[in-house]
C-alpha cells in the first residue's frame, strides 16, 4: 500500500528489487515503480538489491525507513538516501496587466490601440527548492488567440518565495473582453500543473475623443 522506486543507479545495472519482513518486490526493470499491495506499518528494514544483466550485484543498501502506507518513496542509489516523494504545490499570487504606461490588476480597463504586457507571479509552496514555470493564451473578445507564452524561470525559487514573469506585448484592437488562461508549473524535466486561472484579462474601450473648436467667427460682443 504504497510504491518506491529507485534513481541513479550505477551504470549496467538493469533490475533492482526491494523488500522488508517476508515481502517482496520481485526483480523489477530499472526504471519500474513498485507497487506494494502490502502494508508498511512504519517498517525500518527495507532492503534494495540492484544488480546488472549477468545477475552481479551492482548495488545494495539496508535498514531503511521508516516507509507508511498510502505514500510514494524513492531511493537514491548515489546519497543512499530514502524520501517521501511530496506532491508539487504552488499558487498564482499575482495577476497584473502593463497597457502604455499603465500597470493594474487584473482585471484591467484599456484602450484600444493600448500594447499589452501580461504579469504573473507564482509562490512555491513546497519544503524544497524549486524551478517554476508559466504558460498562458490570451484571446480577444471575438475568441481568437493572440498570444501564447510559455516560460521557465533560469535558476530556482526558494521555499515561500515568490517569481514573476512577464510576457512579451500584444496589440489591444478589438472593443470587448479579452480574456486569459493561465497555469502555474513545477518539475522541468515532466512538468506539472499546480495552480491556474482563467477569467477576464482586460475590457477594450475606444479612447476618448478630444472635442474639436475650428472655423468659428464671433459676431457680436458686448463690452460691461
Amino acid at each position: 500500500m504504497f510504491t518506491l522506486s529507485i534513481k541513479n543507479a550505477p551504470g549496467g545495472s538493469v533490475r533492482w528489487s526491494g523488500s522488508y519482513g517476508t515481502i517482496t518486490s520481485g526483480w523489477l526493470a530499472i526504471n519500474e515503480i513498485w507497487d506494494c499491495p502490502y502494508g508498511a506499518y512504519g517498517t525500518t528494514d527495507l532492503t534494495i538489491l540492484v544488480m546488472d544483466s549477468g545477475w552481479n550485484y551492482t548495488h545494495q543498501k539496508s535498514g531503511l525507513g521508516p516507509i507508511y502506507d498510502d505514500k510514494d518513496y524513492i531511493y537514491d542509489c548515489a546519497s543512499g538516501v530514502l524520501s517521501e516523494i511530496l506532491p508539487y504545490e504552488g499558487t498564482i499570487t499575482g495577476k497584473e496587466f502593463r497597457h502604455n504606461s499603465s500597470q493594474d490588476d487584473i482585471p484591467a480597463s484599456a484602450e484600444i490601440g493600448d500594447k499589452g504586457i501580461v504579469y504573473m507571479w507564482g509562490r512555491n509552496d513546497m519544503p524544497t527548492n524549486q524551478k517554476m514555470g508559466i504558460e498562458w493564451e490570451v484571446y480577444d473578445p471575438d475568441g481568437h488567440q493572440v498570444q501564447t507564452w510559455d516560460q521557465w524561470e533560469t535558476w530556482h525559487t526558494g521555499p515561500g518565495l515568490e517569481q514573476g514573469f512577464m510576457g512579451p506585448t500584444f496589440p489591444i484592437s478589438k472593443k470587448g473582453n479579452y480574456h486569459i488562461d493561465v497555469r502555474l508549473k513545477m518539475n522541468y524535466d515532466n512538468p506539472e500543473i499546480v495552480d491556474e486561472w482563467s477569467g477576464v484579462l482586460c475590457n477594450a474601450e475606444p479612447a476618448p475623443t478630444e472635442p474639436e473648436f475650428r472655423n468659428f467667427t464671433i459676431e457680436s460682443y458686448s463690452k460691461v
